[in-house]
């Protein structure tokens, strides 16, 4: 389990159904970004993009996003002319979108925000993101 690598919480029991909150989950995404293998050996499913896609080397015509998969899905259907693939049903933006992120990163500790933000800041660049669309903290910001 990944929070054996923290060290910080001792479980007696796992079959006690511990959740690690998110404070757990990000620190456990920075124990590996500080380490002195660096980002190069986190688990993949966090690794920023602009590390393992060498996004800045390609010229991608499309940027699918989470937030808007639904819509994106749809128009690569389109414009491949898949239609019999379409669903007749509309296809709208993912409910998730609905969550208010920033309530899961208002208690994070400052530090965690900015190790957060020098961690992923090419793929805030390359994506579009907004720091303020995940923290209303307005002292950050990527310049």
């Amino acid at each position: 389990m990944w929070l054996k690598k923290l060290h910080e919480r001792v479980y007696n029991d796992p079959c006690q159904g511990n959740v690690p909150s998110f404070e757990d989950f990000i620190r456990y995404i920075l124990v590996d970004t500080q380490s002195s293998v660096g980002i190069s050996q986190m688990d993949l499913h966090w690794q920023p993009y602009s590390s393992i896609c060498q996004v800045c080397q390609l010229k991608y015509n499309f940027i699918g996003r989470y937030e808007t998969f639904n819509k994106d899905l749809y128009n690569l259907f389109r414009y491949f002319n898949l239609s019999n693939w379409i669903s007749q049903k509309k296809y709208s933006s993912s409910h998730l979108i609905k969550w208010n992120y920033q309530k899961f990163y208002f208690n994070l500790p400052n530090n965690f925000i900015c190790q957060l933000i020098r961690s992923y800041e090419e793929d805030f660049r390359f994506f579009k993101y907004e720091i303020n669309e995940f923290s209303n903290r307005i002292d950050f910001m990527i310049i």
